[in-house]
């Protein structure tokens, strides 16, 4: 079994050598590896930022065009915030249209869809995320024959955690709703429903 870095990976690492403030994953998971957990950072410090297979290429984030998987950008293929915005002033939302490499491309990350299917574009890049942690489906594709497989999540198990750990977590500040953010949220919403009635 082979595993590849992903953000959160990224992240557990970073928080933990104090280079940026741990989010409320990392808070959980700290929560419940417990003693494990700097056995466990160091496990995944081995993870590569990508592999590449006979029949494809895995990473878990994006992809810039034009680049290798050695030549690109690390928090690019491993999905940051940063590396989003980094392929998106690039490529725009729709990043996977402008894949060109030779081999089909698999990626986690984002949930496209959000219909319970992956976004699958020209047999050429395959968005495998289908939100399992959040109750959706856990999907994979078997090589070399390229078989696709989903199997449901049997919960919601990012709620699950953050009911069970709130006691460890720190509070979240309380935030008044105005009017101009109601505004700003219609914005968001009607955006939304464009991009996805475009895909």
């Amino acid at each position: 079994v082979h595993a590849i870095m992903g953000n959160h990976e990224r992240k557990h690492l970073r928080s933990f050598r104090g280079e940026t403030k741990a989010a409320r994953s990392q808070i959980i998971s700290r929560a419940q590896l417990g003693e494990s957990y700097q056995a466990w950072l160091k496990f995944i410090e081995t993870f590569p930022r990508g592999l590449e297979l006979d029949e494809a290429i895995l990473v878990h984030g994006f992809w810039e065009p034009g680049k290798t998987l050695a030549e690109q950008n690390d928090m690019v293929v491993i999905g940051t915030m940063g590396g989003e915005k980094i392929v998106t002033k690039a490529c725009g939302e729709k990043w996977w249209e402008y894949y060109d490499g030779d081999k089909p491309l698999f990626v986690g990350h984002h949930d496209y869809l959000r219909n319970g299917q992956p976004l699958i574009y020209r047999d050429k890049v395959f968005c495998l995320d289908t939100s399992c942690c959040t109750g959706g489906g856990l999907t994979g594709i078997i090589l070399p024959g390229f078989h696709l497989i989903s199997v449901p999540s049997r919960a919601n198990y990012w709620r699950q955690a953050v009911l069970a750990y709130r006691a460890s977590l720190p509070p979240q500040p309380v935030i008044e709703w105005t009017a101009e953010d109601e505004l700003v949220l219609e914005k968001i919403y009607k955006a939304i429903v464009n991009r996805s009635q475009q895909l």
